[in-house]
């Protein structure tokens, strides 16, 4: 089965929500800094990038990119190239680099990503993408930021949970 670089980008954000827990995931998103991940996700203080290859060329092209010479210029603390199944040779695979394989519709860990030491360059990028989408929400909702409610407060969670209930027996009751 062929796949396109969008449809297999779509399941990179998934596979970050899902596998790797990530509770932010941007998926190309032009952040202004440079890089363009494909899918990037942020858990805790540990970022996740994943670069979609679907043709053994375009992966070569990507060594070719000044922030992939520079391990400490790319972002990313774990690093991860997705393709179909065969599409790269996993002795081509970077040093710390992990390879996600995509057969049938599911994606499968041909190997692991290492940890890699960010660098000051690499913070920043991440950073400023942060901030770039930060400020996106912000314009597009015309709120301020100390409008939005975080989803760990407590105050909010126990509204939202005081709702949930009110629901259940609502529902109770109608039967």
């Amino acid at each position: 089965m062929s796949y396109t670089h969008a449809e297999l980008v779509k399941r990179a954000g998934k596979w970050l929500k899902t596998r790797k827990k990530c509770g932010v995931i941007m998926k190309e998103w032009k952040g202004g800094c440079g890089e363009t991940p494909d899918a990037i996700g942020f858990r805790y203080n540990t970022s996740i990038l994943i670069e979609v290859k679907i043709s053994y060329s375009d992966f070569k092209k990507d060594f070719d990119k000044h922030f992939r010479k520079r391990m400490g210029y790319g972002m990313g603390e774990y690093r991860y190239y997705m393709a179909p199944k065969e599409v790269i040779p996993l002795d081509e695979i970077p040093n710390n680099w992990g390879l996600l394989e995509v057969k049938n519709d599911r994606v499968y860990i041909a190997c692991e990503a290492k940890q890699v030491k960010r660098g000051i360059m690499t913070l920043r990028k991440e950073n400023q993408l942060m901030i770039n989408a930060l400020r996106a929400v912000v314009c597009s909702t015309g709120k301020e930021l100390d409008e939005f409610r975080l989803c760990n407060d407590p105050e909010y969670l126990a509204q939202i949970s005081e709702k949930k209930d009110l629901r259940r027996k609502v529902k109770i009751i109608k039967k």
